[in-house]
């Protein structure tokens, strides 16, 4: 892992990209959409078990990634809109 975080941040380097570091910790526990913690019954699956929450069950990863993302931005986009890009 470190030679592929070497990697990435030589390339971003290169193209002018800004890299930041986010506490990945409990990101495929906690539900993306209301910030609690939920459950993990298989690798693959994330389940929100708070009734007022809309997410039932989610892809684990996908969750992850958005809970990195708003870790990394929490005001929304983390790549600016440009058009035709």
């Amino acid at each position: 892992f470190a030679r592929l975080q070497g990697r990435i941040e030589d390339k971003a380097t290169e193209a002018g990209i800004r890299v930041e570091y986010v506490n990945a910790a409990y990101t495929s526990q906690t539900c993306h959409a209301c910030g609690r913690l939920g459950r993990r019954d298989e690798q693959a699956e994330f389940v929100c078990p708070h009734e007022d929450c809309h997410v039932s069950e989610f892809q684990a990863d996908i969750n992850a990634a958005a809970n990195i993302a708003r870790r990394a931005n929490p005001w929304g986009e983390s790549v600016r809109w440009e058009p035709g890009r």
